[in-house]
């Protein structure tokens, strides 16, 4: 009987251990949830209108796709209106969207990958370097993906607020996504600069050749 009645509180300090384990799981993941829709979805909200009044501005046709996730990727390439360039022209899109197709083919591509090279890591030694190489493309392609962001970044800064600073807040961005936001949505409004006219381009015009005055 003592055996008996030790082994049954054993039994239920165990199941009541067990649900304490559980309800606290459960009341942490809740409030990760919170979390995530206090701070993400204001953030969110505050993209969605920066790059929705500038699509407006622009006068770029569907803008409310600025609040679509992933269409507002598409927005943000074409908000600059001027073809895509990157590491001084080595990569070069006339249209804006091929750019965006590229961006897209890239992250997703790079995630198929990674995905896919998982499968074979339970392999002894091929497994392994088949998954290595798997993450090394995606790695790559990570890297690849950010060099992106921050040439897209920069031409709509130098389109809505164009500066010698610009350079500096995009790649700060890469590292602190909320300063891109913030940033955005302070120059939202701002009457954009065609590319001809930003400071650095007008420096670095040739000043026009006057007719010669006869007398």
């Amino acid at each position: 009987d003592f055996m008996n009645s030790v082994l049954a509180s054993s039994v239920s300090y165990s199941t009541d251990a067990t649900n304490s384990f559980f309800a606290i799981m459960i009341i942490v993941w809740i409030a990760f949830l919170i979390g995530i829709v206090v701070i993400c979805v204001p953030l969110y909200i505050i993209q969605a209108i920066s790059l929705y009044q500038m699509a407006k501005t622009m006068e770029i046709d569907n803008p409310w796709l600025s609040w679509i996730p992933g269409a507002l990727v598409y927005i943000m390439f074409i908000i600059p209106q001027k073809p895509f360039s990157m590491f001084g022209g080595k990569i070069h899109f006339k249209e804006r969207y091929k750019a965006c197709i590229l961006y897209f083919c890239v992250v997703f591509g790079a995630s198929m990958v990674l995905s896919i090279s998982a499968i074979f890591i339970a392999i002894p030694v091929i497994g392994l370097i088949i998954y290595l190489f798997g993450f090394l493309v995606y790695f790559l392609a990570m890297i690849f993906m950010y060099f992106m962001i921050y040439y897209l970044n920069k031409d709509i800064y130098d389109l809505f607020s164009p500066s010698k600073n610009n350079t500096a807040i995009a790649i700060i961005g890469l590292f602190i996504p909320f300063v891109t936001l913030v940033y955005m949505f302070i120059i939202r409004n701002n009457k954009p600069v065609l590319v001809e006219e930003t400071e650095e381009n007008y420096m670095s015009k040739e000043p026009p050749i006057e007719p010669p005055t006869y007398y």
